[in-house]
Protein backbone atom coordinates (compact mmCIF):
# COMPACT_ATOMS: atom_id res chain seq x y z
CA UNK A 1 0.00 0.00 0.00
CA UNK A 2 1.15 3.53 -0.94
CA UNK A 3 2.29 5.50 1.86
CA UNK A 4 -0.26 8.75 1.98
CA UNK A 5 3.25 11.09 2.33
CA UNK A 6 4.36 9.45 -1.29
CA UNK A 7 1.30 10.47 -2.59
CA UNK A 8 1.34 13.25 -1.88
CA UNK A 9 4.82 14.21 -2.82
CA UNK A 10 5.18 12.35 -6.22
CA UNK A 11 3.46 15.39 -8.04
CA UNK A 12 6.84 17.18 -7.18
CA UNK A 13 9.10 14.15 -8.49
CA UNK A 14 8.22 13.71 -12.20
CA UNK A 15 9.84 10.95 -13.27
CA UNK A 16 11.48 9.76 -10.26
CA UNK A 17 10.30 5.86 -9.32
CA UNK A 18 8.31 5.50 -6.01
CA UNK A 19 11.18 3.44 -4.41
CA UNK A 20 13.59 6.11 -4.61
CA UNK A 21 11.44 7.95 -3.09
CA UNK A 22 10.73 5.99 -0.04
CA UNK A 23 14.47 5.76 -0.02
CA UNK A 24 14.61 9.69 0.15
CA UNK A 25 11.93 9.78 2.78
CA UNK A 26 14.06 6.95 4.87
CA UNK A 27 17.47 8.86 4.25
CA UNK A 28 15.64 12.90 5.70
CA UNK A 29 14.03 10.56 8.70
CA UNK A 30 17.90 9.15 9.34
CA UNK A 31 19.62 11.87 9.00
CA UNK A 32 16.63 13.82 11.57
CA UNK A 33 17.05 11.06 14.49
CA UNK A 34 20.78 10.58 13.95
CA UNK A 35 21.55 14.44 13.37
CA UNK A 36 24.52 13.41 10.78
CA UNK A 37 25.30 13.02 6.92
CA UNK A 38 27.51 10.54 7.10
CA UNK A 39 26.29 7.52 5.45
CA UNK A 40 27.72 4.93 7.53
CA UNK A 41 26.06 6.37 10.66
CA UNK A 42 22.46 6.67 8.87
CA UNK A 43 22.63 2.96 7.97
CA UNK A 44 21.99 1.82 11.24
CA UNK A 45 18.83 4.13 11.91
CA UNK A 46 17.09 2.69 8.85
CA UNK A 47 16.21 -1.12 10.68
CA UNK A 48 14.12 1.61 13.50
CA UNK A 49 12.39 3.44 10.74
CA UNK A 50 11.54 -0.04 8.58
CA UNK A 51 10.21 -1.32 11.99
CA UNK A 52 12.30 -4.33 10.82
CA UNK A 53 15.50 -5.47 13.46
CA UNK A 54 16.22 -8.25 11.85
CA UNK A 55 18.11 -6.78 8.87
CA UNK A 56 21.73 -6.17 7.84
CA UNK A 57 23.80 -3.02 8.56
CA UNK A 58 25.55 -3.93 5.94
CA UNK A 59 22.93 -4.35 3.11
CA UNK A 60 21.12 -0.74 4.61
CA UNK A 61 24.49 1.00 3.35
CA UNK A 62 24.56 -0.43 0.02
CA UNK A 63 20.91 0.63 -0.09
CA UNK A 64 21.94 4.26 0.83
CA UNK A 65 24.87 4.05 -1.22
CA UNK A 66 22.52 2.95 -4.63
CA UNK A 67 20.38 5.90 -3.48
CA UNK A 68 22.87 8.80 -3.79
CA UNK A 69 23.75 7.05 -7.72
CA UNK A 70 20.49 7.75 -9.17
CA UNK A 71 20.69 8.43 -12.95
CA UNK A 72 18.66 11.48 -12.69
CA UNK A 73 20.27 13.39 -9.96
CA UNK A 74 18.55 16.73 -11.00
CA UNK A 75 15.18 15.47 -11.45
CA UNK A 76 15.26 14.83 -8.09
CA UNK A 77 17.24 17.71 -6.61
CA UNK A 78 14.15 19.87 -8.41
CA UNK A 79 11.54 18.04 -7.32
CA UNK A 80 12.82 18.33 -3.80
CA UNK A 81 13.56 22.38 -4.09
CA UNK A 82 9.41 22.69 -5.00
CA UNK A 83 8.70 20.68 -2.47
CA UNK A 84 10.22 22.84 -0.17
CA UNK A 85 8.77 25.86 -1.90
CA UNK A 86 5.34 24.60 -1.63
CA UNK A 87 5.44 23.89 1.70
CA UNK A 88 6.80 27.55 2.96
CA UNK A 89 5.09 29.02 0.11
CA UNK A 90 2.90 31.91 1.65
CA UNK A 91 5.03 32.10 4.67
CA UNK A 92 7.70 34.40 3.66
CA UNK A 93 8.06 37.29 2.44
CA UNK A 94 12.02 37.93 1.21
CA UNK A 95 14.06 36.04 -1.08
CA UNK A 96 18.23 37.13 -0.57
CA UNK A 97 21.00 35.91 -3.25
CA UNK A 98 24.63 35.88 -3.08
CA UNK A 99 27.81 34.08 -4.12
CA UNK A 100 29.74 31.01 -2.60
CA UNK A 101 32.26 28.95 -2.73
CA UNK A 102 32.85 25.12 -2.32
CA UNK A 103 36.02 23.59 -2.32
CA UNK A 104 35.58 19.80 -3.59
CA UNK A 105 39.37 18.02 -3.52
CA UNK A 106 41.49 20.56 -5.85
CA UNK A 107 38.74 22.29 -7.21
CA UNK A 108 36.45 25.63 -6.53
CA UNK A 109 32.77 25.72 -7.35
CA UNK A 110 31.20 28.90 -7.29
CA UNK A 111 27.86 29.26 -6.83
CA UNK A 112 25.63 31.97 -7.24
CA UNK A 113 22.70 31.66 -4.82
CA UNK A 114 18.80 32.04 -4.03
CA UNK A 115 17.65 31.51 -0.87
CA UNK A 116 13.80 32.39 0.82
CA UNK A 117 14.14 33.85 3.95
CA UNK A 118 11.32 31.67 6.80
CA UNK A 119 11.70 33.70 10.13
CA UNK A 120 15.31 33.73 10.81
CA UNK A 121 16.56 30.76 8.73
CA UNK A 122 18.03 31.03 5.09
CA UNK A 123 16.69 28.18 2.67
CA UNK A 124 18.50 27.70 -0.40
CA UNK A 125 15.79 27.24 -3.69
CA UNK A 126 17.84 27.59 -5.90
CA UNK A 127 21.82 27.95 -7.61
CA UNK A 128 23.88 28.89 -10.56
CA UNK A 129 27.37 27.42 -10.76
CA UNK A 130 29.75 30.10 -12.63
CA UNK A 131 32.50 29.11 -14.42
CA UNK A 132 34.82 31.83 -12.32
CA UNK A 133 35.44 33.62 -9.24
CA UNK A 134 34.26 36.76 -8.03
CA UNK A 135 31.02 39.22 -8.74
CA UNK A 136 28.62 37.80 -10.85
CA UNK A 137 27.09 39.65 -14.09
CA UNK A 138 23.50 40.85 -14.99
CA UNK A 139 23.21 38.19 -17.54
CA UNK A 140 24.10 35.64 -14.76
CA UNK A 141 21.63 36.92 -12.26
CA UNK A 142 18.78 36.90 -14.77
CA UNK A 143 19.59 33.93 -16.00
CA UNK A 144 19.01 33.22 -12.26
CA UNK A 145 16.27 34.43 -11.39
CA UNK A 146 14.61 33.47 -15.09
CA UNK A 147 15.21 29.59 -14.64
CA UNK A 148 13.58 30.06 -10.90
CA UNK A 149 10.24 31.58 -12.05
CA UNK A 150 9.67 28.72 -13.92
CA UNK A 151 10.18 26.36 -10.53
CA UNK A 152 8.21 29.36 -8.67
CA UNK A 153 5.81 31.84 -7.93
CA UNK A 154 7.99 34.64 -7.04
CA UNK A 155 5.98 37.91 -7.84
CA UNK A 156 5.45 40.29 -5.15
CA UNK A 157 8.82 39.16 -3.27
CA UNK A 158 11.37 41.29 -1.74
CA UNK A 159 14.89 40.45 -3.10
CA UNK A 160 17.90 41.12 -0.50
CA UNK A 161 21.36 41.61 -2.02
CA UNK A 162 24.90 43.21 -1.18
CA UNK A 163 26.15 45.79 -3.02
CA UNK A 164 27.96 44.11 -5.85
CA UNK A 165 24.71 43.10 -7.40
CA UNK A 166 23.87 46.62 -9.32
CA UNK A 167 23.13 47.07 -12.88
CA UNK A 168 20.39 48.93 -14.41
CA UNK A 169 19.40 46.39 -17.02
CA UNK A 170 19.42 43.95 -13.63
CA UNK A 171 17.16 45.99 -11.89
CA UNK A 172 14.97 47.04 -14.76
CA UNK A 173 14.21 43.13 -15.11
CA UNK A 174 13.48 42.74 -11.63
CA UNK A 175 10.92 45.50 -11.68
CA UNK A 176 9.35 43.70 -15.08
CA UNK A 177 9.16 40.21 -13.47
CA UNK A 178 7.01 42.29 -10.47
CA UNK A 179 10.08 41.29 -7.68
CA UNK A 180 10.65 44.11 -5.52
CA UNK A 181 14.19 44.56 -4.17
CA UNK A 182 16.08 46.46 -1.35
CA UNK A 183 20.11 46.10 -2.79
CA UNK A 184 22.73 48.20 -0.89
CA UNK A 185 24.42 50.63 -3.53
CA UNK A 186 28.36 51.36 -3.52
CA UNK A 187 29.03 55.00 -2.06
CA UNK A 188 28.23 57.36 -5.17
CA UNK A 189 26.62 55.16 -7.29
CA UNK A 190 24.02 56.17 -9.21
CA UNK A 191 24.30 59.41 -8.55
CA UNK A 192 23.55 61.34 -11.46
CA UNK A 193 20.33 60.22 -11.80
CA UNK A 194 19.28 60.78 -7.70
CA UNK A 195 20.90 64.46 -7.99
CA UNK A 196 18.62 65.23 -11.21
CA UNK A 197 15.20 63.81 -9.60
CA UNK A 198 13.39 66.58 -8.07
CA UNK A 199 14.07 67.25 -4.81
CA UNK A 200 17.51 67.82 -2.83
CA UNK A 201 21.11 67.47 -4.19
CA UNK A 202 22.69 63.92 -4.12
CA UNK A 203 25.81 66.02 -1.35
CA UNK A 204 22.69 67.70 0.60
CA UNK A 205 21.19 64.18 0.82
CA UNK A 206 24.08 62.44 2.45
CA UNK A 207 24.70 65.67 4.78
CA UNK A 208 20.97 65.49 6.04
CA UNK A 209 21.33 61.82 6.57
CA UNK A 210 24.27 62.25 9.17
CA UNK A 211 22.22 64.57 11.07
CA UNK A 212 18.85 61.85 10.83
CA UNK A 213 18.26 59.15 12.93
CA UNK A 214 16.36 57.04 10.69
CA UNK A 215 18.19 58.96 7.22
CA UNK A 216 16.74 60.14 4.07
CA UNK A 217 15.10 58.75 1.11
CA UNK A 218 14.42 60.08 -2.56
CA UNK A 219 12.63 58.88 -5.54
CA UNK A 220 14.27 58.96 -8.96
CA UNK A 221 14.11 57.44 -12.42
CA UNK A 222 16.60 54.48 -13.43
CA UNK A 223 16.42 53.32 -17.03
CA UNK A 224 12.64 54.25 -17.44
CA UNK A 225 11.87 52.47 -13.79
CA UNK A 226 10.71 55.17 -10.67
CA UNK A 227 13.23 53.61 -7.67
CA UNK A 228 14.03 54.86 -4.00
CA UNK A 229 17.58 55.66 -2.87
CA UNK A 230 17.77 55.59 1.50
CA UNK A 231 20.50 56.78 2.87
CA UNK A 232 21.61 55.99 6.66
CA UNK A 233 23.96 56.73 9.00
CA UNK A 234 26.20 53.82 9.28
CA UNK A 235 25.59 51.98 12.69
CA UNK A 236 29.26 51.26 13.10
CA UNK A 237 30.49 54.76 12.87
CA UNK A 238 32.51 53.75 10.73
CA UNK A 239 35.13 56.80 9.29
CA UNK A 240 35.58 55.07 5.92
CA UNK A 241 32.46 54.50 5.57
CA UNK A 242 29.95 56.84 7.36
CA UNK A 243 26.82 56.36 5.79
CA UNK A 244 24.72 53.48 4.31
CA UNK A 245 23.27 53.63 0.51
CA UNK A 246 20.32 51.31 -0.58
CA UNK A 247 18.47 51.19 -3.94
CA UNK A 248 14.86 49.77 -3.78
CA UNK A 249 11.66 49.44 -5.92
CA UNK A 250 9.78 50.14 -2.33
CA UNK A 251 8.65 53.36 -1.37
CA UNK A 252 9.14 52.80 2.42
CA UNK A 253 11.95 53.98 4.38
CA UNK A 254 12.11 52.02 7.43
CA UNK A 255 10.41 49.11 5.78
CA UNK A 256 13.90 49.52 3.08
CA UNK A 257 16.32 49.75 6.43
CA UNK A 258 14.64 47.34 8.35
CA UNK A 259 14.68 44.39 5.20
CA UNK A 260 18.25 45.07 4.12
CA UNK A 261 19.32 43.96 8.26
CA UNK A 262 18.26 40.40 7.23
CA UNK A 263 20.39 39.61 4.18
CA UNK A 264 23.14 38.46 6.59
CA UNK A 265 21.08 35.37 7.50
CA UNK A 266 22.09 33.80 3.54
CA UNK A 267 26.42 33.76 4.95
CA UNK A 268 24.48 32.24 8.27
CA UNK A 269 23.04 29.83 5.59
CA UNK A 270 26.44 29.12 4.07
CA UNK A 271 28.33 28.67 7.32
CA UNK A 272 25.91 26.02 8.21
CA UNK A 273 26.64 24.01 5.43
CA UNK A 274 29.87 24.74 5.38
CA UNK A 275 30.91 24.06 8.94
CA UNK A 276 28.45 22.73 11.15
CA UNK A 277 26.60 20.42 8.51
CA UNK A 278 29.06 18.34 7.16
CA UNK A 279 31.78 18.76 9.42
CA UNK A 280 30.63 18.39 12.81
CA UNK A 281 28.53 14.72 10.96
CA UNK A 282 32.24 13.84 9.85
CA UNK A 283 31.19 14.35 6.67
CA UNK A 284 29.78 12.85 3.60
CA UNK A 285 30.43 8.93 2.94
Amino acid sequence: MTHPLLTKCKKYFVGVPDHVLQILMLVCSAIVLARSTNLNVLKDYLPQLLANQLTKPASHYKRLIRFFRFEKPNQLVTGILQFIFRFFEGHFTYLIMDATTWQIGQKSVHLLTLCILFGDTAIPIYWLQLDKKGHSSEIERKQLIAQALRLYKLAGKILLADREYIGEKWLRYLVESDIHFVIRLPEACYKIPIGKAPGPAFSKLCRQALHRKHGVIKSFILNECCLSTVILKNPKNDPKEPLLHFGSSLTNKQKIAQAYRLRWRIETCFKQFKSQGFNRAGGPD
